[in-house]
């Protein structure tokens, strides 16, 4: 079983949006992408992303808003580093629904020495996250999201993509009473999706 402290795989129906069509809006980039591991590819505004009406309508249940999304794309052999997500960090999640490699993992980590002073960095389309190197990682937990999963991206996290296809990975970031979902509330809020 997954450590609960990282992750937990959702019940949810794999057609809350289109992969194909949102690969072909992105594909005439795809090249420039896969001269490097992985990019933060895309990210759409508040209420403006490629969530089709069936997922709007699923948040809309849990008294939840789709604030964001965010496209992540690792290339074949392609490893995302080491990091979490905002700053400062704090244990807040998403909800991740990942397709196209066939070997891939995803690991989750803790910090060695938290007290020694990070900086944040921001991605190309500008948000931003506090990176660590292999060295500063302990405790490490690898899995593979072949469903979607809720994810504490408060956490050190990173991506290896060992298959010879890129793996592409769509973010659910949903607001509740205006304010980013917190990991412990998360699992409250999602308990009845949660897989065992």
């Amino acid at each position: 079983m997954l450590s609960q402290e990282y992750c937990r795989f959702l019940n949810l129906p794999d057609t809350f949006f289109d992969k194909e069509k949102l690969m072909d809006e992105l594909k005439a980039d795809l090249i420039t992408y896969n001269n490097v591991a992985g990019r933060h590819w895309r990210n759409w505004g508040y209420q403006n992303t490629p969530f089709n009406q069936q997922a709007i309508d699923w948040a809309e249940s849990l008294g939840c808003v789709m604030a964001n999304a965010e496209v992540f794309y690792t290339k074949p052999g392609g490893i995302l580093p080491w990091h979490v997500d905002m700053n400062p960090p704090g244990p807040i999640s998403k909800i991740n629904f990942v397709w196209g490699s066939t070997d891939h993992v995803m690991e989750f980590g803790d910090i060695k020495n938290p007290d020694i002073p990070k900086y944040s960095m921001a991605t190309s389309v500008n948000s931003h996250y506090i990176s660590y190197e292999t060295s500063e990682i302990k405790n490490i937990t690898p899995f593979v999201l072949d469903k979607p999963a809720l994810l504490n991206v408060g956490r050190p996290h990173r991506v290896i993509n060992n298959s010879n296809t890129g793996r592409w990975c769509l973010c659910l970031i949903l607001f509740k009473n205006n304010k980013r979902i917190m990991w412990d509330d998360a699992l409250t809020l999602f308990n009845e999706y949660v897989l065992d």
